[in-house]
């Protein structure tokens, strides 16, 4: 599920962005060894009337400014 909110009332305005789809993790075998790796997934704006700057980001929460 991914959910976006913006925050009128924050100066400057802030959009938040959750998903708990954005973390994976990947675990290979071969050879009788194992690697683990994760991964995540980063969230891509478009907007033509403002520019986002990234303020913080846990691979669940995102949150941006305006």
């Amino acid at each position: 599920m991914l959910t976006a909110t913006i925050d009128l009332t924050k100066t400057p305005i802030e959009l938040t962005v959750v998903s708990d789809k954005r973390v994976v993790s990947v675990q290979v075998s071969a050879v009788g060894e194992t690697a683990t790796a994760t991964g995540r997934f980063g969230v891509k704006l478009t907007d033509t009337d403002r520019t986002w700057t990234l303020k913080s980001d846990d691979g669940k929460t995102a949150v941006y400014t305006a």
